[in-house]
């Protein structure tokens, strides 16, 4: 189970990361009310490279 969501995990940065690009520059501003949603995705982003940094050095 943890290891699907680790997968899932891996496939999702880029997405997030153009995600929170989009947001911060304010090009889908006009689509979506994004006041809410950058904390969040940013939030979900930097967990990930957290995770990523923990897992890799536990493989060390």
């Amino acid at each position: 189970m943890i290891r699907k969501f680790i997968k899932i995990g891996f496939y999702s940065t880029l997405p997030l990361l153009i995600f929170t690009l989009l947001m911060k520059f304010k090009i889908i501003n006009e689509i979506v009310n994004t006041n809410f949603l950058f904390p969040i995705v940013s939030v979900l982003f930097f967990i990930e490279i957290f995770y990523r940094a923990n897992i890799d050095q536990k493989k060390d």
